[in-house]
């Protein structure tokens, strides 16, 4: 498939010793891959501050573990910001943060890891087995963030929940609640989903001010 060298899902901007990391688009499709945004966050240096911002359905699993393991091992300071919705591998990408907040009217969601397979029954168990690993990998995280036990967890994930800000907070899964920025709307297709609220796919997201003296990086695809 042809893709766009400008049709990214996510940008890093850079100004003095802070840097900003924007996903607000799928995560691991469209061409790029987590290495090409890893690689492009150490040639950045030590940094004071690292934000992250967030408005995504989500999107490649194994992508978002390899950007959350990344930055925790970044070792600087990371405070994530969800302008809108999280949902899916993004969460993934969330909790890698110290600090995880969330604007009031955001949306939070998890579920089961799902992939589509073909072949004999051999093949069906093996990726099943990958996907019951998978998912203990993300109940992991979800376990160190939230204080929530495995078999909590695992039930939230099994019914698709969607959680507003209050709710996500109080199981856990952020920090702060932070009032709602100037917005522009932007819309997702959440078909693939089980159980999207009303009105979500049309979440409402921040355009932050890029500083007069910021570099911005964008990754070559």
């Amino acid at each position: 498939m042809s893709v766009s060298p400008m049709k990214t899902w996510y940008t890093i901007r850079a100004a003095r010793k802070t840097a900003e990391l924007r996903i607000y688009d799928e995560i691991g499709l469209w061409g790029v891959s987590a290495k090409q945004l890893l690689d492009e966050l150490t040639a950045l240096g030590d940094l004071q501050r690292l934000d992250v911002r967030i408005h995504s359905p989500g999107g490649d699993v194994y992508d978002a573990l390899a950007i959350h393991n990344a930055l925790q091992r970044y070792g600087g300071p990371i405070t994530v910001h969800i302008d809108g919705l999280c949902a899916s591998a993004a969460t993934v990408v969330a909790l890698a943060g110290d600090e995880v907040r969330m604007v009031s009217n955001g949306q939070f969601m998890i579920h089961e890891p799902w992939t589509v397979t073909a072949g004999d029954a051999d093949d069906h168990q093996r990726r099943a087995d990958l996907l019951d690993k998978t998912a203990d990998q993300i109940v992991g995280i979800y376990a160190r963030k939230s204080g929530l036990d495995a078999p909590q967890i695992r039930e939230l994930m099994r019914a698709e929940t969607w959680m507003s800000a209050q709710q996500a907070f109080e199981q856990g899964f952020i920090d702060a609640i932070d009032e709602p920025l100037r917005i522009a709307a932007r819309v997702f297709d959440l078909s693939r989903f089980t159980h999207p609220p009303r009105g979500v796919s049309m979440a409402e997201v921040a355009d932050p001010a890029i500083p007069e003296d910021a570099v911005q990086a964008e990754p070559e695809t």
